[in-house]
């Protein structure tokens, strides 16, 4: 890129660099600088990829604008790791989690590091059992959906195991039922059983329960079976936890009205 347009650009950030307005304009043209002029991003980093929370930044208004510039995991990858899970706390099932979700399942298993310890930050705080629940159930939807781009084979399985394994409180799997389209049976009959002992109360209870009983002879199917029959239904959101409430461009999954209904998250982005 031009140095001229680069020093106007350094200008503007020592000037303007938490200002709003200024960041929603470099954040539009963000995957142009991160790919063409890697010296500046790297000079300037804090001041274009950082996360702050109340601090605009361009790397937060690419995050969340649901118009602008198509999804980019090499870019997400460039993103500080804590900062990015910071913002999946907030809107665990937004627009930034859409973008983390598709970078996971097109080869970027490494974004947000070891899936377990992933869960358990996430997990971290207020509210922390529901914002976990919320992105695995994004997780879930979204790869019920079977992008075309698609190049990791068994992220839900890695993330699903990982969330099971990650010793969260009780509620912090609810939204997993949303998966009961997204795996074959012999993958998500043992990890829905798991679940189902876990976390009782579940979404889309009747579609579990539908493909379930579609298995009489399998053990797990049975205790499947008997844990969703049984069990009483998963709480609403608290109002402490709102501040997870997506943003427009991808809203949070919610109960299925029938078991042959399925709600979708819009995307975020262009493909």
């Amino acid at each position: 890129m031009p140095g001229d347009v680069l020093n106007l650009v350094a200008g503007v950030l020592a000037a303007r660099g938490g200002d709003e307005a200024v960041a929603a304009v470099i954040g539009a043209r963000l995957p142009l600088l991160h790919r063409r002029a890697t010296a500046f991003t790297a000079a300037h980093h804090a001041e274009v990829y950082g996360l702050v929370p109340g601090r605009p930044s361009p790397a937060a208004a690419w995050l969340h604008d649901r118009h602008g510039p198509g999804l980019d995991p090499l870019l997400l990858a460039a993103l500080d790791g804590g900062q990015l899970l910071a913002v999946l706390r907030e809107e665990p099932s937004g627009c930034a989690a859409f973008r983390v979700v598709h970078a996971l399942l097109t080869g970027h298993d490494g974004l947000l590091g070891d899936p377990v310890a992933t869960w358990r930050e996430l997990a971290a705080g207020p509210g922390g059992a529901e914002t976990a629940s919320a992105f695995l159930g994004h997780l879930a939807l979204f790869t019920g959906m079977r992008p075309v781009d698609r190049t990791s084979l068994d992220t839900e399985q890695v993330w699903w195991t990982a969330v099971l394994d990650a010793g969260l409180p009780p509620g912090a799997l609810a939204d997993a039922g949303y998966f009961a389209a997204a795996l074959p049976d012999e993958v998500w009959l043992p990890l829905v059983r798991r679940r189902a002992v876990h976390s009782p109360a579940q979404k889309d209870a009747g579609r579990v329960a539908e493909r379930a009983a579609a298995h009489p002879r399998e053990p797990d199917a049975l205790l499947l079976a008997v844990y969703v029959l049984t069990r009483p239904p998963p709480k609403a959101r608290t109002t402490a936890t709102s501040a997870a409430t997506p943003a427009p461009c991808c809203k949070e999954p919610k109960p299925c009205p029938s078991p042959t209904a399925r709600p979708r998250p819009r995307s975020c982005a262009r493909h």
